[in-house]
């Protein structure tokens, strides 16, 4: 009888020991995920302003070629002047096309990244989620398998002199209280 209440004193307190190890990855977790998604929202962030210095781009692409139209239509004495305008201004196109490509192949690169980190996330939230069940299901277990004496409403003395009213239970291997009888897999104390 003895050996039979020190193993379940051992397996409760590996169980326990094992739910403040979850809970402590579970924590970790949280904490990486947060670090995750900080990570993200500044790589929107940059991938937004990268999208604004496109349109900027653009419209200035669009400034200059209607400013060409503009300065064909005054006059055909001024067509030197216009050419060596139009080759300069074809040049600044052909940097901002340039441009261009390089924003657009960096908002791949950040999207690209962002998928990637969200599918690692989904993953981990999937891993905790099952080793979640799975401690769940040892306390069950473990609260099944313990041998109940008896159970019953009791009022224990608190601090500063006010009592609580709490749920007991005798066990071959202890008394425990709980809140609420409805939660007997998570003794207070």
């Amino acid at each position: 009888e003895k050996q039979r209440r020190e193993e379940a004193g051992r397996s409760l307190a590996e169980a326990e020991a094992r739910s403040r190890a979850l809970a402590e990855r579970q924590e970790q977790q949280r904490r990486k995920s947060e670090a995750m998604a900080k990570m993200l929202a500044e790589r929107r962030e940059a991938m937004e302003r990268k999208q604004k210095e496109l349109s900027t781009l653009q419209q200035q692409r669009k400034d200059i070629e209607h400013g060409l139209e503009e300065m064909r239509s005054k006059k055909q004495a001024e067509e030197a002047a216009l050419k060596r305008e139009q080759e300069n201004l074809t040049r600044l196109v052909e940097e901002n096309d340039k441009r261009v490509v390089q924003l657009k192949q960096t908002g791949e690169m950040l999207k690209g990244e962002v998928q990637k980190s969200q599918q690692e996330c989904e993953h981990e939230r999937e891993r905790l989620a099952t080793e979640k069940d799975k401690n769940e299901k040892l306390l069950q277990q473990f609260a099944k398998e313990t041998c109940l004496v008896r159970q019953g409403s009791l009022t224990k003395q608190g601090n500063l002199l006010r009592d609580h009213r709490r749920w007991f239970v005798l066990k071959p291997d202890g008394l425990y209280y709980f809140d609420s009888p409805d939660d007997l897999y998570r003794p207070v104390g």
